[in-house]
């Protein structure tokens, strides 16, 4: 069993669910519209009629089944974009950031306070001695 794309999108919002769910065994506390678009995922994915319902077990439930697979799904998708060449992560909300390559950066000249070169620091031949 295997997650689609959309699916995939619609989880990412829960990975600091999964995370917690699926390493330290709780979770923390969603809103009931939250839960819903979770429970409705889960019933697309595992085929059964779940109610909608913030119960700190219930979502404690549907992270932990739904954790593996969400993380399956994320290993084969970096995986298949390392072997593309791209080095696009997705990661929160859908987030999409591309790595560049760095740039080599011109040295400009340190410039004093009112936009001059500093001047030489003189030294007093007396005292260097």
């Amino acid at each position: 069993m295997t997650l689609t794309e959309s699916q995939y999108q619609n989880l990412v919002k829960f990975e600091r669910h999964f995370l917690t769910a699926y390493k330290a065994n709780y979770v923390t506390a969603i809103y009931k519209t939250t839960a819903e678009a979770l429970t409705a995922t889960y019933n697309e994915v595992f085929k059964t009629n779940k109610k909608a319902t913030n119960c700190g077990k219930c979502v404690l439930d549907i992270c932990k089944r739904l954790a593996p697979l969400y993380f399956n799904y994320k290993e084969t998708l970096t995986a298949t974009q390392d072997a593309e060449g791209t080095k696009e992560t997705t990661t929160g909300e859908n987030a999409t950031h591309v790595e560049q390559e760095p740039t080599e950066e011109k040295k400009t000249p340190q410039k004093g306070k009112r936009g001059r070169k500093p001047k030489a620091k003189k030294t007093n031949a007396a005292t260097a001695k």
